[in-house]
């Protein structure tokens, strides 16, 4: 009888201990906020080869060229998708870094894939990284490349080359070696 208190009493302990452990456990919420659009920005040369022959509206041309080649990498990635997946990642970076700062937003302001020579594309993001010490620093510019026509026909794979490019931006934050 005596052991059935002792024990009553030792299993009501670490149950009023794993209920104010977990109740005590902080969890980060973190602010994601991204951009409407995606951007391509061609080299130019299919503005200025148009305008060779149509004059000026070669030009407007060659833009909306641009724009259509943004719509199809769009219609190709969701955002959506892209804000949980960098909500993951940046939750993992929080978990397992041994930082005292984590990170509390994410504001990615342009998201801008360049043309390079070759068909190929680069990724540029333009925005900020703020801390829970209210640390700000910027996105880094990073070297992710993948051949145009790929992301324009791959499900996801800009979302993709979006995600590493944040995650190079994060290891150089923490000061990892990229």
């Amino acid at each position: 009888m005596v052991f059935n208190k002792i024990l009553a009493k030792v299993t009501c302990f670490f149950i009023f201990l794993v209920l104010v452990g977990c109740s005590n456990t902080s969890t980060q919420t973190v602010d994601i906020k991204l951009p409407n659009d995606i951007k391509y920005i061609g080299n130019g040369s299919a503005g200025f080869a148009l305008m060779s022959v149509m004059g000026p509206t070669g030009v407007a041309v060659g833009a909306a060229i641009d724009v259509g080649i943004a719509n199809d990498i769009k219609n190709m990635n969701e955002l959506s998708a892209l804000q949980s997946e960098l909500n993951t990642l940046i939750t993992e970076y929080n978990a397992h870094s041994l930082i005292d700062n984590p990170i509390k937003k994410l504001l990615i302001e342009r998201i801008d894939f360049i043309a390079l020579p070759g068909d190929l594309v680069k990724v540029k993001l333009i925005g900020t990284v703020k801390s829970l010490n209210s640390d700000l620093v910027n996105l880094s510019d990073c070297d992710i490349k993948e051949e145009l026509v790929a992301i324009k026909t791959k499900k996801g794979l800009a979302n993709i080359l979006i995600v590493q490019a944040v995650e190079l931006s994060l290891k150089e934050i923490s000061g990892e070696r990229v």
